[in-house]
């Protein structure tokens, strides 16, 4: 509907009740019957979000409603806002720096399709009429002054912000030529600009909040790109409104200018979007390869390295690097290929990477000791973490896998933990050679210290086990000497520890050596199968009973 113009014996007639409505003061909604009446298009409707994540609620920071349009406020009650704006310098009559870059074209006037005398579509259902400037400008001083504050009131009940913003601006453009002929024009002036700036605020943060929503809850390269382009609305509307800190609410503006990196969100979110795509293009592309090579090789060429390197590239391209290492280790088994082992430790490295961000440390401890082996990248240090974090679970009596080896939990003492191998090493002689020995010259202890020790434990695990001093007593029954003091990473239980740990214990099917001597010189203890404790020992040159290590480990950083 095309813009009317309005005469002033006809503003002045409606401002005197002459005709029906009450004047400017009666406002009606805006957003609807602007639509309705074929005005400003409606907003991009944004996808709703999912059921779990509730949208935002209106936040308390929002400026409160306020009647703009009395003018008349009581001399000895000082406005807050008036007050604070008091020491700030009075505008002039020429246009600030902030009016000139927010003028809309026209030299000042609304959008014919913005600024309508009826907003419903009907003249009689609508008392608020908008003069244009050449019928504004035969009003008087106080009827100018008061077609402003009606302005000023039409935009506090906008909802939307960029129509909000247009009518703030149009009353303020109204109020400045007044200052001089009317008293009120100034303060009224300055309350309105403070209220089109904490409503820009609003609008910064309430949009923001919107758009992390909308990020957050993104799951394709759509939702992505949805979420970018309201980052990058954010961002071109605080281009064109400016917002300044001296005319809005403290609080507000604290709020608002958390809101500023839009720019870098946008562009995280159109990274999101653009790795989504490829990895569906890539998922695409492996598809149709495999499916050609499938038809072209058949059967025997998917016994080949070649196969399994090609298959190692796919499963890659698709996101699987279980998978992936798979084929690529299964290629190198069948040719050694430098390039492909590379391949191989990369795809594994990303599983253990995946396994511990899925909190799924079985997965992982396997594949990162696989890679600490080959000191692959800091695969040992993530081993070693992942070790204490297992191990400072436990409480004795359980089990745990370490080393590469499994082990019951005998004693804890606070960040110290005492471990029994639960299977055995090998059937081994206490001492090769035979003959009368301590545990402190004996070839077991030897072997268990050095060939053992180099052999099952990296050298993440190494930093854990501690070297313990130990004073192996005299056998309880004989008296037979038990040695000298040793210092040990790997040992073998005492006669008096084995007793105090036998609770912790089942039995077995077969012998294990202690260290403590037997009645002679020549025998050692050892524990039965039921769990009994042999004193009187067996010959130290014996292969028919086994070996059963035990370490201490400090789980401290």
């Amino acid at each position: 509907m095309a813009k009317k113009k309005i005469p002033a014996d006809t503003w002045e007639r409606k401002r005197t009740g002459e005709e029906s409505g009450s004047g400017p003061e009666a406002v009606q909604p805006a957003e609807a019957e602007m639509e309705a009446a074929g005005g400003m298009p409606s907003p991009e409707k944004a996808p709703p979000a999912p059921e779990q994540t509730p949208a935002p609620e209106e936040r308390v920071l929002r400026e409160p409603e306020e009647d703009i349009t009395d003018p008349e406020a009581p001399e000895d009650v000082p406005d807050p806002e008036i007050a604070e704006d008091a020491a700030e310098p009075e505008p002039e009559d020429t246009p600030d720096s902030e009016d000139r870059e927010e003028t809309l074209p026209g030299e000042g006037a609304l959008p014919a399709d913005v600024l309508r005398e009826d907003l419903s579509g009907s003249d009689e259902d609508n008392d608020t009429d908008f003069l244009d400037e050449e019928a504004l400008a035969q009003l008087s001083a106080e009827e100018k002054f008061k077609h402003a504050l009606s302005v000023a009131r039409m935009a506090a009940r906008m909802q939307r912000y960029d129509y909000q913003d247009t009518y703030y601006r149009k009353a303020l453009r109204e109020l400045k030529p007044l200052f001089d002929d009317v008293e009120e024009a100034r303060p009224r002036f300055k309350k309105i600009r403070r209220k089109m700036h904490n409503a820009r605020a609003n609008h910064r943060i309430t949009a923001y909040e919107k758009a992390c929503e909308y990020r957050d809850t993104a799951k394709t390269a759509d939702d992505y790109a949805f979420a970018a382009d309201k980052f990058a609305e954010i961002a071109e509307y605080d281009i064109k409104h400016k917002l300044k800190e001296k005319f809005t609410r403290a609080e507000l503006y604290a709020e608002a200018d958390k809101c500023t990196d839009c720019e870098a969100q946008e562009a995280y979110c159109r990274k999101k979007q653009t790795e989504l795509l490829n990895r569906k293009r890539n998922r695409g592309i492996a598809l149709l390869v495999l499916a050609a090579v499938l038809v072209v090789g058949g059967g025997l060429f998917t016994r080949t390295a070649s196969w399994f390197a090609l298959k190692g590239n796919l499963e890659s391209a698709m996101g699987h690097p279980e998978k992936s290492w798979q084929a690529y280790y299964e290629s190198w088994q069948r040719k050694e290929d430098s390039g492909v082992y590379e391949k191989y430790l990369q795809s594994r490295y990303d599983a253990a990477a995946a396994a511990l961000a899925s909190e799924k440390p079985a997965d992982a401890r396997e594949d990162l000791f696989a890679l600490a082996s080959e000191n692959y990248r800091d695969s040992g240090d993530l081993y070693a973490a992942l070790e204490r974090q297992m191990l400072d679970r436990l409480k004795p009596g359980k089990k745990v896998t370490f080393a590469n080896v499994k082990w019951v939990v005998l004693d804890r003492q606070e960040s110290k933990l005492l471990l029994l191998k639960d299977s055995f090493v090998r059937k081994t002689p206490f001492h090769a050679e035979g003959g009368g020995v301590t545990w402190e010259n004996s070839s077991v202890r030897d072997f268990l210290n050095h060939e053992y020790y180099e052999e099952r434990f990296l050298e993440p695990e190494r930093s854990m086990v501690m070297e313990t001093v130990h004073r192996t007593g005299n056998n309880r029954i004989a008296g037979t000497d038990g040695g000298g003091e040793t210092s040990d990473t790997l040992f073998l239980l005492s006669t008096e520890e084995a007793e105090q740990y036998m609770d912790l214990l089942k039995d077995t099917e077969e012998t294990w050596w202690l260290r403590t001597p037997g009645a002679s010189q020549e025998a050692m203890s050892f524990v039965d199968t039921d769990r009994s404790i042999n004193d009187i020992g067996y010959d130290v040159s014996s292969d028919q009973i086994r070996v059963r290590p035990a370490v201490w480990v400090d789980i401290a950083e």
